[in-house]
């Protein structure tokens, strides 16, 4: 994913979009119907949208989804990319850089969470007419993500009773291996893939 511009509101037309077919779901994921063939699709196109999200390094990025409908049952559902998380701004690459980032050493930099959100964070202070009070950032996200690593990585145990502890756990196992941090994030991406997550 490439940072763009969004300041214009639409997306640009240079946006990479799949075609439908290379991201049209095999069936229903609730009747089970096949998706079909061109001129008889049990699984049609329901539209495509766009939106912002925050990469690695406070990145705004502007990706897609695909909307589907399974006209057997009226199901509808999305497919977007791998790494992007339903309802959450941050991409799954992005909340792992911010755990790396907090986490203790020697696992990771051992930063407190001004520090972390002044890296990946994306300013989201809104101007009120009280100023002491209108820019300061309430930031949770970095112990909230922590109980979603049952169903990120359902296969991974979870280890630890606060949230730095939880982190630590999980991507200390992502990093035997080659390519350091980065190569410790692209195998929490592949096992997350893999692991088939509950979104």
């Amino acid at each position: 994913m490439e940072p763009i511009d969004i300041s214009a509101g639409a997306p640009p037309a240079q946006l990479h979009l799949p075609h439908i077919d290379a991201v049209r779901p095999a069936s229903c994921r609730r009747c089970g119907a096949i998706a079909g063939v061109p001129g008889a699709r049990n699984i049609v196109g329901h539209g495509q949208r766009w939106r912002p999200v925050i990469a690695p390094g406070a990145t705004i990025v502007v990706t897609w989804t695909w909307r589907f409908l399974c006209r057997r049952c009226d199901t509808t559902w999305s497919v977007r990319p791998d790494e992007l998380l339903a309802r959450h701004r941050y991409t799954l690459a992005a909340i792992l850089v911010a755990w790396f980032l907090a986490t203790p050493r020697p696992v990771g930099d051992g930063k407190d969470d001004e520090a972390v959100y002044a890296l990946v964070g994306v300013d989201r202070r809104v101007p009120g007419p009280d100023p002491d009070r209108a820019g300061t950032p309430r930031w949770r996200s970095l112990s909230r993500w922590t109980a979603a690593i049952p169903r990120w990585w359902p296969a991974r145990p979870v280890v630890g009773t606060q949230w730095r502890q939880r982190a630590t756990a999980l991507i200390a196992g992502f990093i035997p291996g080659d390519g350091g941090r980065d190569g410790a994030v692209r195998r929490a991406l592949a096992a997350h893939i893999a692991g088939g997550p509950t979104m």
